[in-house]
């Protein structure tokens, strides 16, 4: 137990802080599926500190089969409780979170995640928007919302698919309460839906590319007068287009807003706060690069096309504020994972991939195997660039 919360701990986070000794403690002594994936993912970490070579960790954890049948059992014993009470949603919750990180530290693929996320019940995720019950009231479910929700969305932009969590408005600290005063708490808030309504923007901008590409590629080329190109793709189309630029929009007013005024509040390079730093960059890469392609010059001014010369340096920035952030690694390294891509898909110099790797070795020796998928997956992007 005692390697779980040293991985939890190691750095403060609001997304790993529900995980912390003192937070955990009613559940633990109450709850033996919170106990057997706590002691799980403690073992899991163990094995990987232990192993010779991080190429293949998993080795000697024949134990691992058994285990994970069982938590993926409780879980879903757990999750079909009927109108479950205030308490039981947040088990739940706490579950699914430590459920998938166990899952990120035994299967490089990413895909038990998946599957721990898909098999959440809706109604229990339907039972956390606002009006199914009062404001959040303490910083464990607040954590442990946030957490899911980014979770899900980093599988929903992974995939290039749509989430639902986009359509949901979440339960929220009370305004004016001491939670909503709490910077860490609602910047994580804040991100974790930047994250979903990044996924969805990412899945509908591919989707009006493709409508768009196959209207153009339609159209006659041997009439005697061709028809202008915002009447080929036609109203509907257009409409839809500017939905998805309103939508990116939306994502870079979340970032700005969450990025630190250092002349207000002085940022701690290894404290929380400074990583809002980095997301806010990758915010920017992310929503510059959705659009390229020039057919969405028919639509209109793409959002951050004048970021377009700039988008290096904001992968430089990002980079250099994850390597402060994880002087030391831990749990929370899982979620800068999907800031790792979006940086390293920018950068050209050798050295400056040498540190996108070096990160990923670190995070895979920490005991997030899933970090091996991200080395490969960068390495393969940069040889197909370099091609």
């Amino acid at each position: 137990m005692d390697s779980f919360f040293a991985f939890m701990e190691l750095n403060s986070s609001p997304f790993t802080d529900p995980f912390s000794r003192s937070r955990l403690a009613q559940f633990l002594d109450e709850s033996l599926p919170v106990l057997l994936v706590v002691l799980s993912i403690g073992r899991a970490r163990l094995h990987c500190i232990e192993a010779t070579s991080y190429a293949d960790p998993m080795k000697a954890m024949s134990w691992v089969p058994a285990a994970r049948n069982k938590i993926r059992h409780n879980l879903q014993t757990i999750a079909g409780t009927v109108n479950p009470s205030p308490e039981t949603k947040s088990l739940i919750l706490a579950l699914t979170v430590l459920s998938c990180i166990f899952e990120l530290m035994i299967d490089s693929s990413g895909y038990g995640a998946i599957l721990i996320l898909e098999s959440l019940p809706m109604h229990v995720v339907q039972s956390l928007q606002t009006g199914h019950t009062g404001p959040l009231s303490s910083q464990f479910d607040v954590g442990l919302l946030a957490g899911y929700q980014y979770i899900q969305a980093a599988v929903s932009l992974t995939c290039d698919q749509d989430t639902f969590l986009a359509g949901i408005q979440f339960c929220e600290p009370a305004a004016g309460s001491e939670l909503s005063q709490n910077l860490d708490t609602t910047a994580a808030y804040s991100l974790s839906r930047l994250l979903v309504l990044l996924a969805r923007c990412n899945a509908r901008s591919i989707q009006w590319l493709e409508q768009a590409r196959r209207v153009a590629e339609a159209e006659p080329t041997d009439i005697p007068k061709p028809a202008s190109l915002q009447e080929i793709l036609g109203p509907s189309l257009l409409e839809f287009g500017n939905a998805v630029f309103e939508n990116a929009l939306e994502v870079l007013a979340l970032a700005d807003n969450i990025r630190p005024k250092p002349t207000a509040d002085p940022v701690d390079p290894q404290g929380f706060s400074s990583a809002l730093t980095a997301f806010y960059h990758c915010a920017i890469i992310s929503v510059a690069r959705l659009f390229t392609d020039t057919l969405w010059g028919i639509v209109g001014k793409t959002p951050a096309a004048d970021e377009m010369p700039h988008l290096e340096s904001h992968a430089l920035t990002a980079l250099a504020v994850i390597e402060r952030k994880l002087v030391s690694v831990g749990a929370e390294s899982l979620f800068y994972l999907p800031l790792i891509t979006t940086i390293g898909l920018e950068i050209r110099q050798k050295d400056d991939k040498r540190r996108v790797m070096r990160i990923l070795n670190d995070v895979a020796l920490t005991g997030l195997v899933v970090a091996r998928t991200y080395k490969s997956d960068m390495q393969l992007a940069w040889d197909l660039i370099k091609n």
